[in-house]
């Protein structure tokens, strides 16, 4: 969107190759690396050339960098008029977590900005917190975890594993965040605004299924087992209130995610105890190699679904017995190229398949799972068949030294096996 509006507006030949670029970076969220390529673009552009507005909104939220938000401002927005400068306080209010200031300020410009969908991100958040105050959101997340047995270590999700491999049951953790939040969100009509729903939808289309849209019936297929993965999960990993609170820093996508996910979770304790839950710094240990190594002191028949066909040989080196991957096709938001699977999707043309690859049974497995939404589903299943399954997402890129996500040098050389 922002790549379309550039081209449209005025960018031409080399500055419009550079945006590109850019917008690429900011895509992959290294939002460091963005902000540097633009700020050289905008002192060499003419005066008035400099898209600001864009740069700040895209780079600096996603870098969450209030000096370089005050220099930017202090230089080229107090100067401007009307709608930027209105725009632009409230996106510094935002930032510096002034969310009272910015809450009665942009109450005050509901219907006087002189360009609306300018501050769209600013009045579509002011809708979801409607629905889902701060507060209200906050309170739930601490009902959650007082009710729930909270596992606060390492030594807790290893005697889980043990239990499940003793008594040759199915085990699986998985991980409700901000995407799966939103989409949920939409699924369930939580905020009664087609905007809003439709965009979610759009957003998750193009990062994780390529439809051409996503139907009523691709909905219906998706939704139901990806809550079900949810509340009947052995082990969860949920926003906590310092991640709930970060994400009204940025986009109104965040924080709607992380909302739903806790107004999800808790309807459903008010029928039923929710799952045992797991302490948010506990998931960057389950993540690194010294906990795969403690995994495989255990068990050494190991399962992955991933789109990494070398993943296998990296488990054979630290001590696997027998490895078996269910392949599948690279995420359409994914920049480390490309598998066997290349110019498939996931779904609808792999998931059928990988179900039924893993209904099938056989020995008992410690399966590691990075498909996305789907995973959760996935998790499910192989704990119905009897295996024990972590829903790891992009961590297992970084396993092959890969920042799916834009994770820093030190993350990715953390987690490489």
């Amino acid at each position: 969107m922002l790549f379309k509006y550039l081209k449209k507006m005025f960018l031409k030949g080399k500055i419009l190759k550079e945006y590109q670029a850019i917008n690429k970076l900011q895509q992959k969220r290294q939002f460091v690396e963005a902000v540097k390529a633009a700020e050289k673009i905008i002192e060499k552009s003419p005066r008035k050339q400099r898209p600001y507005h864009m740069i700040l909104h895209m780079c600096l939220f996603g870098l969450k960098d209030l000096d370089k938000f005050d220099y930017w401002y202090s230089r080229y927005i107090t100067d401007s008029k009307g709608s930027h400068r209105a725009l632009y306080s409230l996106m510094k209010k935002r930032v510096s977590g002034d969310m009272l200031g910015w809450h009665n300020d942009i109450t005050k410009l509901r219907g006087k900005l002189t360009n609306p969908n300018r501050a769209r991100n600013e009045f579509l958040l002011l809708k979801v917190l409607e629905v889902f105050p701060l507060e209200e959101i906050l309170t739930k997340v601490d009902h959650l975890f007082e009710q729930s047995n909270v596992i606060h270590d390492e030594v807790g999700v290893l005697e889980e594993v043990k239990k499940a491999l003793k008594q040759k049951e199915g085990f699986y953790y998985t991980r409700m965040s901000d995407g799966e939040g939103s989409l949920i969100a939409a699924y369930e009509n939580y905020t009664a605004d087609t905007t809003i729903n439709n965009q979610v939808y759009q957003r998750m289309n193009k990062l994780m299924f390529r439809q051409k849209k996503l139907t009523k019936a691709d909905l219906d297929y998706i939704m139901p087992p990806l809550k079900n993965a949810f509340v009947n999960a052995s082990l969860l990993s949920i926003p906590p209130a310092s991640r709930i609170k970060s994400t009204l820093k940025g986009v109104w996508r965040g924080y709607l995610g992380v909302a739903s996910c806790i107004h999800f979770l808790y309807e459903h304790s008010r029928l039923s105890s929710p799952p045992a839950l797991v302490a948010h710094h506990l998931k960057t240990r389950i993540e690194t190699p010294e906990f795969l190594n403690q995994i495989l002191a255990l068990h050494t028949d190991i399962g992955l679904i991933t789109c990494h066909e070398n993943l296998a040989d990296r488990f054979k080196e630290m001590g696997a017995q027998s490895v078996k991957v269910h392949l599948i096709p690279n995420q359409p938001n994914s920049y480390h190229g490309h598998n066997s699977l290349k110019g498939q999707r996931l779904y609808p043309d792999r998931d059928q398949q990988i179900l039924r690859e893993i209904r099938q049974g056989g020995r008992q497995r410690i399966y590691f799972v990075a498909a996305g939404v789907l995973a959760k589903n996935y998790c499910y299943e192989l704990a119905k068949a009897g295996h024990i399954a972590f829903d790891l997402g992009s961590a297992i890129d970084a396993w092959m030294g890969i920042a799916a996500r834009g994770q820093s040098n030190d993350y990715i050389k953390k987690l490489t096996l």
